[in-house]
């Protein structure tokens, strides 16, 4: 199993200065190279992204003139070819996004410019999108995945600053409850699901960026600590 982290691309004015430099990375492994791609339909930021039937759904964000979009754009990796999909419900910027077997699952996020967070959750399922129950509290800027068919959202912000638990949502029950949160609290952090486990990387407090690298055991139920990063990141997203 290996964990990917892409820092992201887009920089905007409320991102804090970088924390102390960290160990020196490991040399990449070797046939790895970048390729560009055809590019997305709509430059935007503050997004949300998923992978679902091996096309990866970008959702949300905000476009150039700083509004909220309801915008949704799908890329085919196989066709290097990007289409619109189904909007929105509503606008939103910094929401949490994971592909199940059953859909795409967007949750939470700002829903007008950087104000209080919502709580509102859906999911696109046959070209449509469906609301779910509202999770158990607000959150925005944090990260979600799927584990062994469960939707965890780690990290972000609530209602009263860095949240100090996850949430969890069984799709079979359809309904939210809430694990151990991260032992370092944090927003604008990697979140990916692999092997029974949730990894959660990086990110950012009001004091700079982080090299915190945690994962939640969905069986114990218990976080354990890894390795730092090299460097420490905020804004940035992972992929298993």
């Amino acid at each position: 199993m290996k964990l990917a982290v892409a820092a992201a691309v887009a920089v905007t004015a409320c991102a804090p200065p970088a924390g102390p430099p960290g160990p020196s990375p490991s040399p990449a492994p070797p046939g790895l190279v970048w390729e560009i791609q055809s590019p997305a339909l709509t430059a935007r930021t503050e997004v949300a992204a998923a992978e679902h039937g091996e096309r990866i759904y970008v959702v949300g964000g905000f476009v150039g003139s700083g509004a909220t979009v309801d915008i949704v754009e799908v890329y085919d990796p196989t066709a290097d070819r990007w289409t619109a999909g189904p909007p929105l419900p509503h606008p939103v910027n910094h929401a949490m996004a994971a592909g199940g077997l059953d859909g795409v699952y967007v949750v939470g996020g700002y829903l007008d410019g950087l104000s209080d967070p919502t709580d509102r959750a859906f999911l696109l399922e046959d070209d449509a999108w469906r609301e779910l129950p509202s999770m158990p509290e607000p959150r925005a800027a944090g990260g979600a995945a799927i584990v062994d068919g469960t939707l965890l959202v780690a990290g972000g912000v609530g209602a009263d600053g860095l949240a100090a638990s996850m949430l969890v949502f069984d799709p079979d029950a359809g309904t939210w409850s809430t694990a151990p949160g991260l032992p370092t609290p944090r927003e604008h952090l990697g979140v990916a699901g692999a092997a029974g486990r949730l990894f959660a990387v990086g990110g950012r407090t009001g004091d700079g960026n982080l090299a915190s690298a945690e994962a939640f055991d969905v069986r114990s139920g218990t976080w354990s600590s890894l390795p730092s990063m090299p460097t420490p990141r905020g804004g940035l997203a992972a992929a298993a």
